[in-house]
């Protein structure tokens, strides 16, 4: 029984578990104000792997604004020059790709004539690249949906309560993606 205990508590210190049902944890802040480490308390819904942290710092030195989320990844969302964007981690700590949004304009023109022909009526609600990361092979998921690396768009299109999500390849092939239910 001591053993298995010992090796709880060896466990808990060196942050391999993490309760279950931690209410608050004390978590270390990035600002780059001082270099004085500061403490915050955050939601155990914000809580990030320490290697994530230290991954994306190396990724991104110069990122501010630095939020920290998890959905189905870790995600770091932050200003990165004048861009706002969102980097997601997987379970090893290793970064699965960016994306930030970007107006209708920046689709290739192929895809731009497409989607106002096949999808008329449709306002674009929003527009978001999704930038791979090749060197990772963990599927992205968006809008609760998996897709294959790759760089792409990624179209939300509304018309009265339908909302779709609209993938666009970098070369301006449009496809379904998902419907966005509210």
């Amino acid at each position: 029984m001591k053993k298995i205990l010992f090796a709880i508590l060896i466990a808990l210190l060196s942050g391999v578990l993490i309760p279950a049902h931690a209410g608050t944890l004390l978590k270390k802040s990035h600002k780059k104000t001082s270099s004085v480490t500061h403490i915050k308390k955050i939601k155990d819904t914000n809580w990030v792997n320490y290697q994530t942290e230290q991954h994306f710092f190396a990724d991104f030195p110069k990122a501010t604004n630095v939020k920290w989320g998890h959905k189905n990844f870790d995600e770091a969302t932050f200003r990165n020059g004048r861009i706002n964007e969102t980097a997601y981690y997987d379970f090893n700590n290793n970064l699965i790709g960016t994306s930030r949004k970007v107006s209708f304009s920046r689709l290739p023109e192929k895809a731009q004539i497409e989607i106002q022909k096949e999808y008329p009526g449709y306002d674009v609600s929003n527009v978001i690249l999704f930038k791979d990361n090749t060197s990772n092979d963990t599927d992205m998921m968006l809008y609760n949906t998996t897709f294959e690396d790759a760089d792409n768009y990624f179209a939300e299109l509304i018309k009265g309560t339908n909302k779709i999500a609209l993938k666009i390849s970098m070369d301006g092939n449009v496809s379904f993606f998902q419907n966005i239910y509210k």
